[in-house]
């Protein structure tokens, strides 16, 4: 199960996501979410609390809204699956099963993090900068939301709980690549140096975050 908690700025569209009582199982993670605007589009960013990676959801509207949990499920899946370095068929059925399996039960509340809300703005002051000062398309599809996350979540972040900073991408992979080899006695495989070699969905193209062109792959 994944919990997800929603600043104030999120509740009015979301409200109806929120549950009366706090879950009763664990969670295997904590995702905090909080919305602004952007060149006069909705956007909401989510962050996982642990890695601080973060997910971008530009252009939302009401229906999309209504529909967040299965949105959500897909984004989740979509960039667990570019980024972990998993190659065996074998491999990649199970990892692919796990994220969707987790985020099959979602758990909504109202919460707010200051150290997590702080990396959250940084994503979107990125976000600003990119497409209101120099122009770059707002990642308003999952094909370039997924290429704007592999590009923010290889800033440095630096938390209470980190003796040093750390890369964001490289948290979130670790995390799901230890999952999915949890049982198994060999030894975890070496992670690629920050997005050399990341595997991209099928159904993604490359945004060129330098010329604002798309290109496809």
């Amino acid at each position: 199960m994944l919990s997800i908690h929603i600043s104030k700025a999120l509740l009015t569209n979301m409200s109806h996501l929120l549950d009366d009582t706090p879950p009763a199982t664990h969670s295997l993670q904590q995702w905090y979410a909080h919305q602004v605007m952007i060149s006069g589009e909705p956007c909401v960013i989510l962050m996982e609390a642990k890695s601080r990676y973060a997910l971008v959801m530009c252009g939302m509207t009401d229906e999309e809204f209504g529909l967040f949990p299965e949105i959500f499920r897909e984004r989740l899946w979509q960039n667990v699956m570019a980024i972990c370095p998993v190659e065996m068929d074998d491999d990649i059925a199970l990892l692919s099963n796990l994220v969707l399996d987790a985020a099959d039960e979602q758990a909504y509340l109202p919460g707010f993090d200051r150290s997590v809300m702080g990396h959250i703005t940084q994503v979107v002051d990125h976000l600003r900068y990119m497409v209101e000062e120099e122009g770059y398309p707002l990642p308003s599809n999952d094909r370039d939301a997924i290429l704007f996350g592999l590009h923010v979540n290889e800033d440095l972040r630096k938390t209470r709980l980190h003796k040093d900073y750390f890369v964001p991408i490289r948290e979130f992979s670790k995390f799901w690549m230890e999952k999915l080899h949890s049982t198994d006695t060999e030894p975890l495989p070496q992670l690629p140096p920050m997005t050399a070699g990341k595997k991209v969905p099928d159904n993604v193209i490359h945004v060129n975050f330098l010329t604002g062109k798309r290109q496809p792959l």
